[in-house]
């Protein structure tokens, strides 16, 4: 064997095993929490702690999944869905009329809509929940989601501003 393929053997194990303790890195604390799961009580909080369960129980599944799992589920899931939907509706709008037109007011309305994000959660918990309550839609999807959406909005709305910048205007004049 010449140096050169030495060189690259060498190259090549040396990338094995960065790739094995990477794989070690992340995948032991993945079979820890799988082997934990199915542990029972007094085996999780043994000392010395074992990595593989000495009988295994599938009691705490049954626990998560009896407590009406499948309507928290299917709550996150239109909760979710409505607040990405109506994120991508009026910040596909608005990020357009942000890139394309000139209005008056375009850029302190921009500057204000990334103020915005500077400010901390707890600092809007308080007015979301009084206009919501206002509305009439406490402890609703719809309040849900209109409370998601004004953290959501200003991110899209940044997000496509940029991708809209990047279609020359010359490709939107040849699709009119």
């Amino acid at each position: 064997m010449t140096a050169v393929s030495w060189r690259r053997s060498g190259r090549q194990i040396g990338l094995y095993a960065a790739a094995l303790l990477t794989g070690a890195a992340f995948g032991i604390p993945l079979l820890w929490m799988v082997s934990t799961s199915v542990k029972t009580p007094d085996e999780v909080f043994r000392v010395p702690p074992t990595l593989l369960p000495g009988s295994v129980t599938l009691e705490h599944y049954a626990a998560v999944l009896g407590l009406d799992y499948l309507r928290f589920f299917w709550n996150s899931l239109i909760v979710a869905s409505g607040t990405t939907a109506l994120a991508l509706f009026f910040g596909i709008f608005a990020a357009y009329s942000f890139s394309r037109l000139r209005f008056r007011g375009r850029k302190p309305l921009l500057i204000v809509i990334i103020l915005t994000q500077l400010l901390p959660a707890t600092v809007l918990i308080v007015p979301i929940y009084r206009m919501v309550g206002q509305l009439g839609l406490l402890n609703t999807h719809p309040g849900l989601v209109i409370a998601y959406l004004t953290f959501d909005l200003p991110v899209v709305i940044w997000l496509m501003r940029g991708f809209f910048f990047g279609i020359p205007r010359d490709l939107e004049e040849a699709a009119q």
